[in-house]
């Protein structure tokens, strides 16, 4: 064997022995992997997402107000609704269809907003004011009456007022103690209101009713009034105020007291 011969069998083993040495570290190093990922997968615990808990909630959830409710003193608010009417509860109007949107406020305050409405039947605007007279205040007759009615707060009374004309829908403004749909006959009504509400000051004067009532003496009578406890409502007095009594008229029937209802 030459030299030649010799040097190529040898770098031929080399090569050999090179090729086996990375098999061999290659088939080690997968075989490492594989027992470490099977030891991975034997000892360490499932890995699972962390519950999702919602954020705590920075409003308060929304309540349902229907009409008849009672919207807080000095703030603006609007309220949206259907609504259908019953019997009117003010004494001596059981024969009136009413849809009370906004009943009269425990406080006494005074709504002031704008009304707009769709019904099934001719409605008005019904606005309640509270009367606050003494019920020892003479009215003659000469001075005609406004029909009232015992408040449904069981405070003083209510005189009423229909504003504008009967129709299937309308926008009002108003202001008052109370607020209502007013028909003939049973209805349906969607309504918007926009209000505020707030106190009220007492600005009665009735000085020319109590002159002239003044002017009787020794129980005689002017215009049908009495002085010295004199009679309001056609013989009536305010404060418990039977159904269908008026204010003023003093003399008149009972319901009519010489005048109008106040409409």
């Amino acid at each position: 064997m030459n030299k030649k011969q010799t040097l190529s069998a040898i770098l031929a083993g080399i090569a050999i022995s090179a090729i086996l040495v990375t098999s061999s570290l290659i088939t080690g190093s997968q075989i490492s992997h594989q027992a470490l990922a099977q030891q991975g997968g034997t000892t360490s615990p499932p890995t699972t997402a962390p519950p999702i808990t919602p954020p705590p909630s920075t409003t308060s959830p929304s309540k349902s107000t229907s009409a008849g409710g009672e919207p807080p003193l000095g703030k603006s608010v609007t309220w949206q609704g259907t609504v259908s009417s019953t019997a009117s509860p003010l004494l001596g109007r059981a024969r009136d269809q009413v849809a009370v949107i906004l009943p009269p406020r425990k406080d006494g305050g005074v709504y002031t907003g704008v009304i707009t409405f769709t019904s099934s039947k001719g409605v008005q605007p019904e606005v309640w004011n509270q009367v606050n007279v003494n019920a020892s205040t003479p009215i003659p007759r000469t001075f005609g009456s406004i029909a009232i009615s015992p408040s449904p707060t069981g405070k003083g009374s209510i005189a009423t007022a229909l504003v504008g004309s009967p129709s299937t829908s309308n926008s009002v403004p108003f202001t008052g103690n109370g607020l209502a749909l007013h028909g003939r006959s049973p209805f349906i009504a969607t309504y918007t209101v926009t209000v505020t509400s707030a106190k009220t000051t007492n600005m009665n004067n009735l000085s020319s009713t109590m002159a002239a009532a003044a002017g009787t003496l020794g129980g005689t009578t002017t215009g049908g009034a009495t002085t010295g406890g004199a009679t309001t409502g056609g013989g009536t007095t305010l404060g418990g105020i039977p159904s269908g009594t008026t204010l003023g008229g003093g003399g008149g029937s009972s319901g009519s007291g010489g005048g109008s209802r106040g409409r």
